[in-house]
């Protein structure tokens, strides 16, 4: 990721059509997904290659705004509350059932097609997951 602004940078200035391939589905390859949307030549193509689906928090949905009004609030769950919740009804079998009720609720969401595999506490914005 550290490489990645220099690398499109010097793709541009060679004006040649590049397609780029990010390997994970994790936090650090949806943010270099995201930021070569941003800053690709519109040519360019972007491929993201994830192992299995990830279950990410929905930043949107557990993490208030600076704009959010505060009466909105008080009936939203918080990310501790459900961090909690979550290991207070794990039984060491069933944390994928958990992730997808979280998900149902619409606290979680997932990158890739496939069943979901894991869940490294990771957090994702609508506008993210949208551009991945």
């Amino acid at each position: 990721m550290r490489d990645l602004p220099r690398t499109v940078r010097e793709r541009r200035r060679a004006c040649r059509r590049t397609t780029y391939v990010v390997v994970g589905g994790g936090k650090t390859g949806t943010d270099a997904v995201g930021y070569l949307a941003e800053h690709k030549a519109t040519a360019d193509e972007v491929i993201l290659v994830t192992g299995g689906a990830k279950f990410f928090w929905r930043r949107d949905a557990v993490i208030p705004s600076a704009t959010s009004r505060s009466h909105n609030l008080l009936f939203r769950p918080m990310l501790a509350e459900l961090v909690l919740d979550m290991i207070l009804g794990y039984d060491g079998t069933n944390g994928v059932e958990l992730m997808l009720e979280a998900e149902r609720r619409g606290w979680a969401c997932r990158v890739g097609d496939a069943p979901p595999t894991g869940f490294l506490f990771g957090i994702l914005g609508d506008d993210e997951k949208r551009l991945v």
